[in-house]
């Protein structure tokens, strides 16, 4: 079992929930984002996780609305 694996295992099984997002920008990550339920990319990702996400949102760097917040405002805005 990989480590990340583990991680969507505890928050679905142990904690009840339904999806698991995971916002990722390196290759170190690339496993735990093909594993999550909604795979979210940071603007300064790598090109290959960018690939591998079906969102991509602004970089933590972006002071009016970094990676979270702009994602949120996205779905509150919708």
């Amino acid at each position: 079992m990989l480590l990340h694996r583990g991680y969507e295992i505890v928050l679905k099984e142990k904690l009840g929930y339904k999806r698991v997002a995971c916002f990722r920008d390196a290759l170190n990550d690339l496993e735990m984002l093909q594993e999550a339920d909604v795979p979210v990319a940071m603007g300064n990702a790598l090109p290959e996780i960018k690939k591998t996400a079906s969102l991509e949102v602004n970089p933590n760097s972006n002071s009016e609305l970094p990676g979270v917040a702009d994602l949120v405002d996205r779905i509150l805005s919708s």
